[in-house]
């Protein structure tokens, strides 16, 4: 018969291997649990030093990964949100109305065109077409 044993208390390693205090190797027995990841340092004095002021040390720990909610980088300049309405109603290309589904974000604003092949063709080379936009503002103009 097996015999039946208790698992182990989940031991996490350690992400780091330099003291993000000190800079010294650390001692994967002294560590604390910061935003859900085990930072490990040289010495208590050090792991003491990061629980009263980790803001001050965690940028030194370059394996740390901020948690997805705090992580807001910045949008590139074509890619800021917009309201998903497009500014116009006729194709840059074409002429024809705006399929509202159809829309491409240039320079923060949403440009509308009537179908797949024009997006297509719009995303290649928005310089050749954004001009036949009449109500685009570039912001890159003063």
């Amino acid at each position: 018969m097996a015999e039946f044993k208790e698992p182990a208390a989940e031991a996490k390693k350690p992400i780091n291997a330099k003291c993000p205090v000190k800079g010294d190797d650390v001692n994967a027995e002294i560590t604390f649990t910061y935003k859900g990841q085990v930072i490990a340092f040289c010495c208590k004095d050090c792991c003491g030093k990061f629980q009263a002021k980790p803001e001050d040390f965690i940028g030194k720990v370059k394996e740390f990964k901020a948690p997805a909610e705090e992580k807001k980088p910045e949008p590139k300049k074509d890619e800021k949100k917009a309201d998903g309405k497009p500014i116009n109603a006729k194709c840059p290309r074409l002429g024809k109305d705006v399929d509202p589904t159809k829309t491409v974000v240039y320079k923060g604003q949403v440009i509308g065109l009537c179908c797949d092949e024009c997006k297509g063709k719009f995303e290649a080379n928005p310089a050749k077409y954004i001009a036949k936009v009449a109500e685009f503002k570039d912001p890159d103009k003063k």
